[in-house]
């Protein structure tokens, strides 16, 4: 049971166990990775506590976006500064609605995930505070990358007052 949890994160490294036995590789089929450890936890795992996807450099830099750029070079923060740093994703790592990483490359697939849009693959950031009605307010970034799944539903509207 202890292998199944940290076996995905060295399937590159490990053939066989302490007896020499071959280790079973398919714990999980190459595609379940990236749907097993999201992004968020693909960075967590590989820069440490607090490190998550960096969603708002998908907006703020036009050189860089969803899709095969992200499946290169998924950026992830570095706990205790203001940096990201690039890391390549797990194949089957949603980048976009319908598709995965495949071999680094963005690749649509019937067996990949349906998600919000193509620029919301990984939904909104788990620590942005997301609110529907301030997604037109507070402005593109925030609307269309880091709380791009809330910012997809319509606005909740006050009833109106009766007269």
């Amino acid at each position: 049971p202890e292998i199944q949890a940290v076996l995905p994160f060295f399937l590159g490294c490990l053939t066989t166990d302490s007896g020499g036995d071959a280790l079973d590789l398919n714990i999980l089929a190459p595609n379940e990775l990236g749907q097993t450890y999201p992004a968020d936890v693909q960075c967590t795992r590989h820069f440490g506590a607090r490190s998550l996807m960096c969603r708002a450099q998908y907006g703020s830099d036009p050189t860089f976006t969803y899709g095969d750029d992200f499946c290169g070079e998924m950026r992830c923060s570095i706990p205790g500064t203001e940096a990201c740093e690039g890391t390549l994703p797990f194949d089957g790592t949603s980048c976009g609605d319908g598709k995965w990483c495949q071999d680094g490359v963005c690749t649509p697939s019937v067996d990949a995930p349906s998600t919000v849009s193509d620029t919301c693959p990984q939904g909104d950031s788990p620590v942005a505070n997301c609110d529907v009605n301030a997604c037109a307010l507070v402005g593109a970034i925030y609307e269309d990358y880091v709380c791009c799944q809330t910012c997809a539903e319509p606005p909740i509207l006050d009833p109106p007052d009766n007269v």
